[in-house]
This record gives structure tokens, C-alpha cells and sequence, in this order.
């Protein structure tokens, strides 16, 4: 529970940092009249650990947004090492996932919004989705 109370509390840190963005506004400026530009990359070469990385937005707000995203992948990766290790414990016929994903809600008129995923089953009926803002 503890874990679980951690992990959340992990998250909502994160999703508010995202949202102070831009002097406290939930989206993040893309150049005026432009697109930001997004491309995918994989935490340590993972393919189930996908990220987004964002250019063409002010300066202050790619970085901000990047070590935000790359500050939740370095806990997704810590999360994902426990399944992994978990997972060498358990039956070998279970099946144990970690991934972290994202889509991009808007990318319009100079705005982006994005949402980022996590996924964690380690048995039982069904897993766990986490959903980050």
C-alpha cells in the first residue's frame, strides 16, 4: 500500500509540474503558428518503456518538459527492474509487464497536450493502469 501511496503521490508531483508550465496554464506553447515537434525514444534502448521528446516550444518550456518525461521514465525504469526482478522469483508461466507509453492530445495553434501511460501486470486477473497529465 505504502508502494502504491508513493508511486501516486510520484505522479501527482509530476503531473503538476507539467501543468505549471507556462505560467501555471495546462498547455505548453509551441512556436506561434506551429506545431511542436515530438519524436519517440526508448528509455535504455526498451521498446515497452516509450517516451516523447519535444522541440520547436520555447526554449524554458522543451526543457522543462523533457527532464519532466525524463524524470518519470527514470522511476518507470526503476518500477520496471522490480517486475523484472519479481518476476525471476515467480513461476516462470506468469506473465509480468511493465510499459510506459503517451499520446498527444493536442498539437494545434501553438498549444500541445500530452498524456503519459503506465501499465504494470504481474499476475492476477488484470492489471494496473496509471495515467499521468
Amino acid at each position: 500500500m505504502k508502494k502504491a501511496m508513493a508511486i501516486l503521490g510520484f505522479l501527482v508531483l509530476t503531473a503538476s509540474l507539467l501543468f505549471i508550465i507556462n505560467k501555471g496554464t495546462s498547455q505548453i506553447n509551441a512556436s506561434q503558428n506551429r506545431k511542436a515537434a515530438i519524436h519517440t525514444e526508448y528509455y535504455k534502448d526498451i521498446s515497452s518503456l516509450s517516451f516523447p521528446v519535444f522541440s520547436d516550444l520555447k526554449e524554458e518550456d522543451a526543457q522543462l518538459a523533457n527532464e519532466a518525461v525524463k524524470l518519470h521514465l527514470k522511476n518507470s525504469y526503476k518500477e520496471f527492474q522490480k517486475i523484472v526482478k519479481d518476476a525471476e522469483k515467480k513461476d516462470k508461466d506468469e506473465e509480468n509487464v511493465y510499459e510506459t507509453s503517451y499520446k498527444v492530445k493536442y498539437n494545434e495553434e501553438g498549444k500541445l497536450s500530452f498524456l503519459i501511460y503506465d501499465y504494470q501486470f504481474s499476475g492476477g486477473a488484470h492489471g494496473r493502469y496509471i495515467l499521468q497529465l
